[in-house]
């Protein structure tokens, strides 16, 4: 009895070990992000019942960006600024075009490996206009936006995750405009969306006058994958675990942990 018992552990064993080997290992899987928010402001015109010295129009501009990858994957993205001064050649004013990106990918498509990417980006400007001159001046901007946000995943859904945003705003004297914003996401859906939008801007300031308005283009987003585990192998495992002797399953029961 105890060498059929043997025999029949030592097969199971065997059968076991073997489910384990020939199962297939995971498949690669990606899960992956991206997003842009672009601004451009154009200065449209600028009229004086006077002359215009003494007239200022400046900027202040900040970008960054945050980002991190843990295991298989990558992250990218930044802020970015451009700037064309005098664009109705008067020698005064400036156009601005402001970028923010943020691409990632977590995992592999050739193993199974887990990972986790995520990025945030923003371009911010200010903009203020004083009326030193002796007139009144009129100035007026269009303001054009554009957002888009995707995200897109490869291999098994349920151990995929993946978000994506992109934001616009604009504050006039520090008070809320207008927000526009986008997500897009890959449970919750939908996988894929975009926005665009303008609007225009238009200050009279008397002498002495001063105005101001802001606005920031943000873009961001986060992926991670845990590979799925391989079934035939557990079940593989399974089975040497329903082999062992009854008597091997007691022993262990008795080993002390600490």
């Amino acid at each position: 009895m105890n060498d059929r018992r043997f025999s029949w552990s030592a097969a199971g064993a065997v059968l076991a070990l073997g489910t384990a080997l020939i199962a297939p290992a995971p498949a690669g899987a990606t899960a992956a992000y991206a997003s842009t928010a672009i601004a451009n402001l154009t200065l449209v015109s600028i009229e004086s019942e006077a002359d215009l010295g003494g007239f200022v129009v400046e900027e202040i501009t900040t970008v960054g960006n945050t980002g991190y990858t843990l295991g298989a994957g990558y992250d990218a993205g930044g802020g970015n600024l451009a700037r064309f001064d005098d664009p109705l050649g008067i020698g005064i004013g400036f156009d601005l075009q402001l970028d923010a990106f943020a691409d990632g990918r977590a995992g592999d498509d050739d193993a199974a490996a887990p990972g986790a990417s995520e990025h945030d980006a923003y371009a911010m400007a200010l903009v203020r206009a004083v009326n030193g001159s002796t007139g009144t001046v009129s100035i007026a901007w269009d303001l054009e936006w554009v957002l888009d946000a995707e995200v897109f995943s490869t291999g098994a859904f349920n151990y995929e995750d993946a978000f994506a945003n992109a934001a616009f705003d604009l504050f006039v004297n520090d008070a809320p405009v207008l927000l526009s914003a986008i997500n897009a996401d890959l449970f919750l859906g939908p996988p894929s969306d975009s926005a665009r939008g303008t609007y225009s801007l238009v200050f009279r300031l008397a002498p002495g006058e001063s105005m101001q308005f802001d606005f920031g283009t943000w873009a961001g987003g986060f992926a991670e994958v845990v590979p799925e585990p391989s079934s035939l192998a557990l079940l593989g495992l399974g089975l040497l675990g329903l082999c062992v002797p009854r008597g091997a399953q007691r022993g262990s029961g008795r080993v002390r942990r600490g």
